[in-house]
């Protein structure tokens, strides 16, 4: 049986090693002249200035929510805290917009985890697993944003075929990774770039179209939330429009 008094030391350990899918390339810490403390967005990397004036070169964790570092301080990837049943929770550097896609779209995954492992907060309770919500919402991954936002900037301005998930003369998002990202080739990734009026469209709408029902009716798990991991996102707004960049990682 796991003792109660380890989950915090393990949880700290799931935080630091969930997501991780290949070894970052380092650089030189930045100075910390002239930060704030918190979050600072230094030449398009995010970097978390601590109470001691250093910056995290490991994780931090709020109430909800875990941040993971590289060892050159730039912010990787959050994930929500474990055994609190998965679901929505917040991560700083998403816009309005993208929080609200994004906690929808885990509290949807939630619901599709434990419907297929109704048993697993009892296995928690009873002793039996160190964590029973690993899966349940997505891993909110810093590289998938980057890709996301270039890959919505190229969708606006060339265009996006539906039909084939791809945009013309740029290919797919798994053509794209293999270019950028290969050391992440051999993982399965599915693309959604979205968009509709401002005051009126429900981006999580065309997210459940798109995949869920899908799944439903062809039975294919690769069209359902639960099937993947590890999530980027990007928003833009332009001319009364919401546009909207997802990427799935699994």
């Amino acid at each position: 049986m796991i003792r109660k008094k380890d989950v915090r030391r393990m949880a700290a350990i799931l935080c630091v090693m969930t997501g991780m899918s290949g070894i970052p390339a380092y650089a030189a810490v930045p100075e910390t002249l002239g930060a704030k403390p918190g979050w600072n967005q230094i030449s398009g990397n995010w970097y978390y200035l601590m109470g001691n004036g250093a910056w995290s070169t490991d994780f931090i964790e709020d109430e909800n929510t875990c941040y993971t570092f590289t060892k050159d301080g730039i912010f990787s990837y959050a994930r929500k805290n474990p055994n609190t049943r998965g679901g929505a929770y917040p991560v700083d550097m998403l816009d309005q917009k993208e929080q609200e896609l994004f906690d929808e779209m885990n509290d949807e995954k939630s619901d599709l985890f434990f419907d297929a492992y109704p048993d697993a907060e009892d296995d928690y309770d009873n002793g039996d697993v160190e964590f029973y919500d690993g899966q349940a919402s997505f891993v909110l991954d810093q590289t998938l944003n980057e890709i996301a936002e270039k890959r919505l900037s190229l969708a606006m301005e060339k265009g996006y075929s539906k039909s084939r998930n791809m945009i013309p003369g740029e290919g797919t998002v798994s053509d794209y990774i293999k270019n950028v990202l290969p050391e992440r080739k051999s993982a399965t990734f599915f693309e959604m770039y979205l968009w509709g009026p401002e005051e009126t469209y429900d981006p999580y709408d065309s997210v459940m179209i798109r995949m869920q029902e899908k799944a439903d009716r062809k039975n294919d798990k690769k069209y359902s939330l639960e099937y993947y991991r590890r999530m980027g996102i990007a928003h833009e707004n332009r001319d009364g429009k919401d546009y909207y960049m997802v990427v799935l990682e699994r």
